[in-house]
């Protein structure tokens, strides 16, 4: 279902990402391409590569591979005015010869009419007896894990986790950063409790009070 763009102008996708990849803020790949998506691809190829009058495009679809050269549309009418996909969600269920695709929405808000969604999404799904799922995240902005695990609930076969184990670093001073407007240094992150129960409060207080401290001379 659908095509697949292999290379532009005898770029691979590889090299074109491993060129975008510097210019997108992320800790980690998956996450460097949840960016890319959630700001659209050609946003970032016209930051790294500029002007394109034609693209030389070579393309998968079906099990065959084929050259085409394309006129480029006009930055802001040809493209910008015409896309509204940056966090807007469409919600809602499309059926294919033999495929299905799903739009979740957004995993936050009222958590009974998301689910009634799903319920009923996955009913007209059934009824279709589609051969393949496509579940579409791009521009999803995140919620509670409620929303995604009563999704997964639905076509889950067996006992799954998210994760094995989970911890919680926290270091024990203030963040700084220079104010060049008043030459000032001024502490804009003091720790939040990250352990659990009174005596856990406490340790963050004191370790907040001794960063007070350090830093009040340089006020």
């Amino acid at each position: 279902m659908g095509s697949e763009i292999l290379s532009t102008h005898d770029r691979s996708m590889a090299e074109i990402l491993s060129k975008i990849y510097p210019q997108i803020s992320a800790e980690r790949p998956y996450f460097k391409n949840a960016k890319l998506e959630l700001y659209s691809f050609p946003r970032y190829y016209w930051q790294v590569y500029g002007r394109q009058d034609v693209f030389n495009v070579e393309i998968r679809q079906d099990g065959t591979v084929k050259k085409y050269s394309l006129n480029a549309v006009s930055l802001l009418e040809g493209y910008e005015m015409k896309r509204t996909e940056v966090l807007n969600t469409q919600m809602g269920p499309k059926l294919f010869e033999r495929s299905a695709y799903l739009n979740t929405g957004n995993f936050s808000g009222d958590e009974q009419k998301h689910r009634h969604f799903i319920d009923s999404a996955f009913v007209k799904i059934k009824e279709s007896k589609s051969k393949n799922l496509i579940i579409d995240f791009r521009d999803n902005r995140g919620g509670d894990d409620s929303f995604s695990d009563y999704l997964v609930s639905c076509f889950a076969d067996r006992p799954f986790k998210w994760n094995s184990s989970k911890k919680i670093v926290a270091k024990p001073y203030a963040i700084l950063y220079r104010c060049f407007a008043t030459r000032l240094y001024c502490p804009t992150h003091l720790m939040k409790p990250t352990f659990t129960g009174s005596q856990g409060n406490s340790i963050t207080n004191r370790q907040n009070q001794n960063a007070r401290h350090q830093f009040s001379n340089k006020l």
